[in-house]
C-alpha cells in the first residue's frame, strides 16, 4: 500500500479506480488496494504520480517497486 507525501487533493487527480482508493493519513494520504500483478502496479501506474511515495506494505509491491527503481538508477548511471 502505497503512502504519499502530499495531500489526498493533490494526489487524486493521478489516481484511476482500478489502482484503490485513496484515503487520508494526516497531512499525507495513501492508496488501499490490491493488485495481482504487482509489477504492472509499479511501472504503469505508480511510476506516472508525481508525488513522493512509500509502500508501507505488500512485500511483492515493494519488490516490484525497488526492481523498477534499480532499472531507472541503472538508466541514468554514467556506466555502459
Amino acid at each position: 500500500m502505497p503512502g504519499f507525501a502530499a495531500p489526498l487533493a493533490e494526489v487524486a487527480p493521478w489516481i484511476q479506480p482500478p489502482m484503490g482508493r485513496l484515503e487520508p493519513s494526516g497531512e499525507h494520504c495513501v492508496l488501499v488496494g490490491s493488485t495481482r500483478n504487482p509489477a504492472m502496479y509499479a511501472q504503469e501506474w505508480l511510476a506516472r504520480v508525481p508525488f513522493a511515495f512509500r509502500v508501507e506494505g505488500g512485500q511483492e509491491l515493494r519488490a516490484a517497486v525497488a526492481e523498477l527503481g534499480a532499472r531507472f538508477t541503472a538508466a541514468a548511471s554514467d556506466q555502459p
